[in-house]
């Protein structure tokens, strides 16, 4: 990984200087790249203080009996006050001029500590968010508007900076600034980018290093307060009877003296500091604690992710599975359907030919009743009837004519089959 430095730092907040609208024109800054320039975020902030304060405004001035403790526009009161600002900025620098990342990487770096920054600090409204790459080192403004909710003075949601990091669970402003450096070292991470500390090992100071240092700071001051014990002069009889030191021995002491008083004010301060470091270090616990939690979160969250990933493709795979196999189905059954139809058709055809003969076999059965009618009724009769007119007896009615009768009858038959059969020809032919 690389190494290069990183700083967070407090920023003047000038909105113009950020967008590049000021009047005057910084020297430090070199236009023909301002095109370079990124803004992740540009919101109204007037906009911003409607949102967020309107309705806290709203309950306020409904419990004000006064009308000179109304508040008109909480934008305009905050621009007047002294003691709060309209808005704070952090300044996030990688690198230095001789030794950054590429731009691509800058960009990078920083669009995803501000996306980092919106999700950890809810009540830090970012109301901008500008990266400068027209200047010597690539660097990010970032403006928030930090607010408190619940309060029970004032307005229920306020302007608060320091009241902002301790409702989200931070001691003071350093112990807030030392998250964001380690989400800025986390992303940075990402890019193959690793903190240069620049010589300043206080942030990774432990427990223990600080008892070691303060036993030595209390050791040293031991020794010095022995060594003025030591450094006594056998004092000599003055001109009535006094001790007395020369005024060289003096002076020396006197030097001496103001040099350890010094040393050992000094030496107090770092007491006192290292005292305050630990104290903070004893109340580290339970943020190394909140970061594992995070981290275990976040792990959980990506395995989350992959097992959602899984689900879906196997889900996926499992429906063009059944999507295939349907479309098997439905191709088998086309091809079913097909078949039935060519079925359909040929017994259709079959029918068909089935009800033409039938209707022959019709017609020749009502040819051949006619032909009987009118042999049997005709005919037959008829020759009866010319019999008994003779007075021949119907017993005497000799075999052949009977014979004669259904020989007529044959071959009149025969002729209506022949006739029959020439119909079917022509309807052949026709169809």
């Amino acid at each position: 990984m690389k190494k290069m430095s990183m700083s967070i730092t407090k920023g003047r907040g000038n909105q113009k200087h950020n967008t590049r609208t000021q009047t005057v024109k910084p020297q430090n800054v070199d236009f023909s790249r301002t095109e370079d320039n990124i803004t992740v975020i540009d919101e109204n902030i007037k906009d911003i203080y409607h949102e967020l304060f309107d309705n806290a405004l709203e309950k306020y001035n409904a419990k004000q009996k006064r009308k000179d403790r109304k508040i008109k526009d909480y934008y305009s009161h905050i621009a007047n006050s002294k003691k709060e600002k309209l808005f704070h900025e952090l300044v996030v620098q990688i690198g230095q001029k001789d030794s950054r990342p590429d731009q691509k990487q800058t960009n990078g770096i920083y669009e995803d500590f501000v996306n980092e920054f919106i999700r950890a600090n809810p009540q830090m409204k970012v109301i901008g968010a500008y990266i400068h790459n027209d200047e010597a080192t690539p660097h990010l403004h970032l403006d928030y508007v930090p607010y408190t909710t619940g309060n029970k003075r004032g307005l229920e949601s306020k302007i608060s900076n320091d009241g902002a990091i301790r409702q989200m669970g931070y001691k003071n402003w350093e112990e807030w600034k030392d998250r964001q450096f380690g989400t800025l070292e986390k992303i940075c991470e990402n890019y193959s980018i690793e903190r240069e500390h620049m010589n300043n090992t206080e942030r990774h100071r432990t427990i223990e290093g600080y008892k070691q240092e303060q036993r030595a700071i209390g050791k040293k001051l031991d020794e010095i307060t022995l060594e003025l014990q030591k450094r006594s002069t056998e004092p000599k009889k003055g001109l009535f009877g006094k001790e007395t030191i020369d005024y060289e021995t003096f002076r020396a002491l006197q030097q001496e003296s103001t040099l350890q008083i010094v040393q050992i004010s000094s030496l107090n301060d770092e007491i006192k500091k290292h005292e305050e470091k630990y104290q903070e270090l004893k109340n580290k616990p339970y943020r190394l604690k909140n970061e594992e939690l995070e981290r275990i979160n976040s792990e959980l969250e990506y395995k989350n992710r992959q097992e959602r990933k899984m689900r879906d493709y196997w889900i996926e795979k499992e429906v063009e599975k059944q999507v295939g196999e349907i479309q098997h189905e439905n191709s088998i059954l086309r091809q079913e359907s097909v078949r039935q139809g060519k079925e359909i058709e040929k017994l259709k055809a079959e029918n068909k030919k089935l009800k033409s003969e039938s209707i022959d076999q019709e017609v020749e059965k009502m040819y051949i009743y006619t032909v009987l009618d009118k042999l049997h009724v005709g005919n037959f009769v008829r020759k009866v009837v010319e019999l008994l007119k003779k007075g021949v007896h119907l017993d005497r009615i000799e075999e052949k004519q009977y014979e004669n009768v259904i020989d007529g009858a044959k071959s009149m038959f025969e002729e209506g089959r022949k006739q029959t059969r020439a119909r079917q020809r022509d309807r052949g032919i026709s169809r």
